[in-house]
Parts: C-alpha cells; structure tokens; sequence
C-alpha cells in the first residue's frame, strides 16, 4: 500500500474515532411542527426571555450561538444508549459565566463522573475573559497527558475585522471574533490579522509521524467579514491537500452560504484535479450556521481507483429554530441510496430549553454517526 493512501486511512480512522467519542449535538424538534427553513423568520433566542440580542450576530453570547435562553451557568447533556441490555451513557458538561460565555467545556464529563467509559483522547477546554469581556484566552488540557497542553492567548487591535479563531468554542467550531490581531499557542504566534483585508495562520495537525503542516489565508476585499480562505497542508514539503472556500454573509454576519473545494490528488501523488470534493451550502438567515441544504460532489479519477459520489443534504427545522430531521438524496446508484436522520422532542424546562430528545442517528446521512436510536437528556442550572 503506497505510504500516502495508509496516510490517508490512519488519519480517517482516528478521525472518526475523536468525533465519535467528543462530539455533541444541540440538535432538537418537534416533528408534529416540521417545516422547511425558508418558510418564515422564526424568533431568536434571547427574544422571549428579555434579553438584548445584537444584531451582529458575532457581537452576542455562546449561550445564544447555542440556541440556549435563560442565560444558564452549566448545563450537563447526557446520550444515553441502551442495547442488548446494556447502557451506555455519556454525559457532556458545560459552564457559562454570567454574560453568557463559555468557560469550561468537558465532552468526557471526567468531573462529574470517574467510572465509566472514556473517549479516545477526550480532553478538557476552558476559556478566559478581559475584565471588558471580550475572550483573552483558551486551554485544551488532554485527559492524562499533560504535555499535550495547548494554552491560547489573544491580543487586539482597534481594527473592525472579525476573525476566525483557530480553535472551537466549546462545540461552535467556527466563531468569529472582532479586532483580534494576534493568536499564540503556546507562546508562538500562530494567527496574525493586519487589519484592513488579510489574516493568516499555520500550525499542525495530526500527531506523531503523521503531523501535517497546515497554513491558511483569510482575505476580507473590504467587508468586515472574510469573503474567502485558501489553506493548503503539507508533509515533508509536499502539498497533501489544497483547499479554497468563498463565503457570503450578510450585514449583520449571518453566514448565507459558502462553496468549498478541497483537492486531495497531492495524497496520491497525481495532478490537481485527479481526486476532489466540492460541497456547496446555504444557511437558514437570522441563525447561527444552520445549515438548510448542502449539495456534495466527491470525484476520484486515478487510475484504478476510479470513484464518484454525488448526493444532497436537506435540513429540517420548527419554529423553535430545532433540527427535526436531515434527508440525503443520491443523485444515481453509484452514490448509494436515500437515508434520513431524525430528532424528535420530550419536554422543556421553564426557561423553554429542551431537556429530553430522541435522536435516530444513520452513518449513510453523516458517517461521523453511529447508526441507532439515542435518548438526550439535559439538566441545566441558571444562575439568580
């Protein structure tokens, strides 16, 4: 097997495994109110609790990206699996300050729970505010492995871009973050804005010997909001993979839609174009990332391996703004077949955050799924 395809399948696997393990979904319903995103412009979260919402999407709380109101100050979400008379159950803990923000986020519930299974790699994220509230820094602790650590820090400019951080928020893994001019990772710069139209960015990937080299542009072209990014990864000074993404947003930065490319002929040492993907997206307006239908094309033209996979996702939601099922449409028989996901809703709290869902999770719709049925239960603690 040629070194760059097990490259290839080691990265995948342990991919899936991390995913699998830490993952989380915020994703409910009501599948008797199920309605097609586009019909209307549904409340936000925040309107019916008194609180004040920023039109900027970027300028309001994690707790609001989240689709939470009451402003909670934790929030413990459990998936629980029952089958052939075992259950399994995984509890994800959540913190807030009191504006809102995320400031500590354990997807192994290691705090709260000793006994029981543990993800791969499952690891600890906090975060730390100015005394202005605007997120000064970030650590990642992995579970027995101190030196692994990962600490963050953030500097800013009067600048007015807002900046992808090159790390998630708890689950929100694409967060912008206004006037941001430098990021270090442990001491070492790893982000710079010049703040009028470019940011940049390097670091790593993967672990061991398969660490790749990983280094993106970020280009603005006058509007607050990045238009574009171009990252390519590396090994050993050869390009793996090339990727570009052109995104719309509007005004206020709501993301509308976004068009990704990402050329993988380097893993197998062929010309570009030889093995690709392309996924075009648009997304609910007045949400944070809720995607309303993703349309995929995978081509794999080398020789003797010869491939091709096209299907489109859509995505349903309720007027609360909860996903209640996601549909794939292949567009022949060599892409596989039809599937569907479906969420369904239990019950509320006072606040009208859900606390119980049933998830019906296919690996054909997402493979980061397991295929099964899956009980979601959240207790949530609110602050005086």
């Amino acid at each position: 097997m040629p070194a760059r395809v097990f490259f290839k399948s080691v990265m995948k696997s342990l991919f899936l495994i991390a995913f699998l393990g830490l993952s989380v979904s915020f994703a409910s319903c009501n599948s008797d109110n199920e309605k097609l995103p586009e019909e209307e412009q549904p409340v936000q979260p925040g309107d019916s609790d008194g609180d004040t919402v920023s039109d900027i999407l970027w300028d309001n709380s994690h707790d609001y990206f989240m689709g939470l109101k009451g402003h909670p100050v934790k929030m413990v979400e459990k998936r629980i699996q029952e089958e052939e008379g075992e259950r399994i159950e995984v509890p994800y803990v959540y913190f807030f300050n009191g504006q809102g923000n995320l400031t500590k986020y354990d997807p192994s519930g290691m705090s709260e729970q000793e006994s029981r299974w543990v993800p791969v790699d499952a690891r600890v994220y906090t975060y730390q505010y100015d005394e202005a509230g605007k997120l000064a820094g970030a650590g990642i602790q992995t579970i027995g492995a101190p030196e692994d650590e990962l600490t963050y820090t953030l500097e800013y400019g009067s600048h007015d871009l807002y900046v992808p951080l090159p790390f998630s928020v708890g689950t929100l893994d694409f967060v912008l973050q206004k006037g941001v001019t430098e990021v270090k990772e442990n001491g070492v710069s790893i982000l710079t804005c010049d703040g009028t139209n470019t940011v940049s960015y390097s670091g790593e990937e993967g672990m061991g010997f398969f660490k790749l080299k990983v280094e993106g542009t970020y280009r603005y072209d006058g509007h607050k909001y990045p238009v574009s990014l171009e990252e390519t990864k590396s090994m050993s000074g050869v390009t793996v993979s090339k990727k570009t993404v052109k995104y719309t947003f509007d005004e206020n930065g709501f993301l509308l839609a976004s068009e990704t490319l990402t050329d993988m002929s380097g893993e197998y040492e062929m010309p570009e174009g030889t093995c690709y993907k392309k996924e075009v997206l648009t997304y609910q307006p007045g949400g944070y990332m809720m995607t309303q239908k993703a349309v995929v094309d995978y081509v794999n033209a080398i020789e003797g391996m010869e491939s091709e996979n096209h299907y489109t996702l859509q995505y349903w939601y309720n007027d609360k703004l909860l996903l209640t099922g996601i549909t794939k449409t292949v567009s022949d028989s060599m892409s596989g077949e039809d599937a569907e996901e479906s969420y369904s809703y239990a019950s509320y709290d006072e606040k009208e955050n859900w606390t119980e869902a049933r998830y019906r999770w296919n690996t054909d719709v997402d493979e980061g799924h397991l295929t099964g049925e899956f009980t979601v239960q959240r207790e949530f603690t609110y602050g005086e």
